[in-house]
């Protein structure tokens, strides 16, 4: 299975043949920079421990962090996250995912289903603003709804707005 990155570089597809998830993603993005482990903890001021428990899982970036990473890779947030988001119309960020709509994204508590969406390689073309990102995560549900109950809520919340 082939994943689109913004290098040549092959992504390491999760065992479950699912989309690469950040940690996949973030040694995917070292790799294809030909860069170690021992030599990103260094450019970031870490240890290299802690570069290996990014990319195992074991610990979560934090937003700044992300962004040196993002930065170090010569990559986006939105890549290492798994997608690219639309900005809030502010044309100056380019392709850079606003720090807001990555820390929502990296919320543990976030609930799967958003979290499906936010993962999945085709959401470029759902073009979600940073105030419908907003609105999405602050939803109070009575219970678990999967990717296309988020995708149902959106566009909801387009027909609301007039999107």
């Amino acid at each position: 299975m082939t994943y689109r990155d913004y290098s040549d570089a092959r992504l390491i597809p999760d065992p479950a043949g699912k989309p690469p998830m950040l940690h996949a993603r973030l040694k995917s993005a070292r790799i294809a920079r030909d860069l170690s482990q021992a030599q990103v903890a260094t450019a970031l001021d870490l240890s290299q421990g802690f570069v290996s428990k990014l990319e195992s899982g074991d610990k979560t970036p934090s937003v700044e962090l992300l962004q040196k990473l993002a930065k170090l890779y010569e990559v986006t947030e939105s890549h290492l996250l798994g997608s690219t988001i639309e900005g809030s119309g502010d044309e100056s960020s380019g392709s850079k995912t606003p720090a807001e709509i990555i820390a929502l994204l990296l919320d543990p508590n976030l609930p799967s289903g958003l979290r499906a969406l936010a993962e999945d390689p085709t959401i470029n073309a759902l073009k979600i603003t940073l105030q419908e990102w907003r609105m999405l995560c602050s939803i109070a549900l009575p219970r678990e709804i999967d990717k296309a109950g988020y995708i149902q809520i959106l566009l909801a919340i387009r027909g609301v707005l007039g999107s």
